[in-house]
């Protein structure tokens, strides 16, 4: 068992904690299993288990520091000639906007975001963001303010277009500084589009927001819905009314708030013509 292991396993027990009480006071950062790995020493602590104790559980971030440093030693560094090697994170996400435009079409024509992030450590100069419906080259994206993009590539591994977009930041960030930027992007036309918007996020958010804005056909039902892992839910508008109840559209606009989403779970809203 590692140190951190140790420390990690003495701090958890002194409260009462299971591994799995843990994991949800986490917000789902890192599963059970990962935490159970960290505690025997098989897996050193990720830099996203490190951000969420530091966010959630300060006081224990403070007591596993030295820990947490001597771990970071011997991991091995990227690879220096990607431009993705170096996340500049990790990073809270405070708040998320998503703004989905429809105008002629039956698929949304742009994308704005609006995030609100809390860098967990000093340096950070910069997100990566993962952008579906966008491809690497072309002018697709760009930023309204709060930084530059730097560089951009596809983002293997999925069957739709998409692209990963490194956002420079206008300074370097002090450890729990809060930073705002904004991106707008354009969606690669689809012949079929799918009948719904999902969110999933793969790091601690407090606050999601999804709207849509209908400037062409409106849809004739809109619901939201989540948390789902297979999407199932998103398919089926009974079970999704009996949960949350429709949405109503109001001068072409719908949205939907997620306080504290579940990480790697979908949520949003669907529709049907």
């Amino acid at each position: 068992m590692s140190e951190f292991g140790q420390q990690l396993r003495a701090l958890r027990l002194g409260q009462g904690f299971r591994q799995a009480d843990l994991a949800d006071k986490l917000h789902g950062a890192v599963a059970r299993s990962t935490l159970a790995s960290v505690e025997s020493g098989r897996t050193s602590p990720s830099p996203r288990l490190w951000a969420a104790l530091e966010n959630e559980l300060p006081e224990w971030a403070a007591c596993l520091e030295p820990a947490y440093a001597s771990t970071q030693s011997y991991v091995a560094e990227p690879p220096a000639d990607s431009p993705f090697a170096e996340l500049a994170g990790p990073f809270v996400l405070v708040d998320a906007r998503y703004v989905y435009v429809f105008r002629e079409h039956r698929a949304p024509e742009e994308i704005i975001e609006v995030l609100r992030v809390r860098a967990m450590r000093d340096g950070a100069d910069a997100y990566v963001l993962h952008l579906d419906g966008v491809s690497a080259s072309g002018p697709e994206v760009e930023i309204l303010w709060g930084g530059r993009i730097t560089d951009a590539a596809p983002s293997h591994g999925d069957r739709k277009t998409s692209a990963l977009h490194r956002i420079a930041f206008d300074h370097r960030l002090k450890k729990g500084e809060l930073y705002s930027f904004a991106v707008r992007s354009w969606v690669a036309h689809v012949d079929t589009p799918p009948n719904c918007v999902g969110l999933c996020h793969t790091i601690p958010v407090s606050r999601a927001s999804l709207q849509l804005n209908f400037f062409g056909p409106t849809p004739a039902k809109l619901w939201r819905f989540g948390p789902v892992v297979d999407g199932t839910l998103a398919e089926d508008p009974a079970s999704a009314w009996a949960q949350h109840g429709p949405l109503e559209v109001q001068s072409g606009c719908v949205s939907a708030c997620f306080e504290n989403p579940r990480l790697n779970t979908e949520y949003g809203i669907a529709w049907q013509w």
